[in-house]
């Protein structure tokens, strides 16, 4: 057994986060269905044309409905083909301000994705310190042969 120093401890947490980040990246890429990838990637388009039109235009706003043919129209967003039956997008208040929304799903905030991720990280540096042989305080034996 080893004791473990700050600067073990932070290399292995970052090695931690690092292998949960890519786990957690690789499964969302697999796990989520196509149709909502598409979802997402439309949204995200959706949510920077918007937040461009708003700065261009303070007095016409868009802050509930959006209007795809102004964006189009103002050279903001490029038409994306879409089932419009299935799809449908709109802007919701939430506690990070208006957010373009798709009915397919409700998009987790950044911050506790990245909260996730740092949880998981947490867990596997302590398997990792574990396999490895580190401690977080020092063996028995080397405390009496400090006193000694």
């Amino acid at each position: 057994m080893r004791a473990l120093t700050w600067k073990t401890g932070w290399l292995i947490f970052g090695i931690s986060w690092f292998l949960s980040f890519t786990g957690v990246t690789l499964l969302r890429s697999f796990l989520i269905p196509p149709k909502e990838q598409k979802c997402y990637k439309i949204v995200d388009n959706l949510q920077k044309a918007v937040n461009h039109w708003n700065q261009l235009h303070p007095s016409e706003k868009m802050i509930n409905k959006i209007n795809e043919n102004q964006l189009i129209s103002a050279g903001l967003f490029h038409p994306i083909k879409y089932n419009h039956s299935k799809y449908f997008f709109f802007i919701q208040k939430t506690p990070w301000g208006r957010k373009v929304m798709c009915n397919r799903y409700q998009q987790n905030p950044l911050l506790l994705r990245l909260t996730g991720v740092t949880l998981l990280a947490c867990i596997i540096f302590f398997f990792l310190c574990y396999y490895l042989g580190y401690v977080f305080y020092k063996p028995d034996d080397q405390i009496l042969k400090e006193h000694q």
